[in-house]
């Protein structure tokens, strides 16, 4: 069986398209069969998307330092829980690539000697 390794695709995201991707892999990680270990979890994921959003919009309609501080505060946090949620669905699938894409997470194929 070949074996595929989570691509995260979050480097080059906005932060809008940044919180578009962490609600496409809230919403299929949610009852999702294979990742049952990871229910508790989502609710901060959502938390995380939705500080991000705020922040957005409010950098968008106010401006200003403080606004521009929790942008990247939020942002930074929406980064690091994604990448640790590329590491939990990894870990889980075994190297499975439908299982993979269950999570909203692209593959790549592992490189073999």
């Amino acid at each position: 069986m070949e074996k595929f390794t989570v691509k995260l695709g979050i480097s080059t995201l906005t932060p809008e398209g940044l919180v578009v991707k962490g609600r496409n892999v809230h919403s299929n990680l949610l009852l999702n069969a294979s990742f049952p270990t990871l229910q508790a979890l989502l609710p901060g994921l959502a938390t995380a998307c939705d500080d991000l959003d705020a922040a957005n919009q409010a950098m968008e309609f106010h401006g200003g330092k403080v606004a521009a501080t929790t942008k990247r505060d939020a942002e930074v946090a929406l980064r690091s829980m994604l990448k640790d949620f590329g590491g939990y669905v990894q870990g889980i699938s075994e190297g499975d690539k439908a299982v993979i894409q269950s999570a909203a997470f692209d593959v790549v194929k592992e490189r073999t000697p």
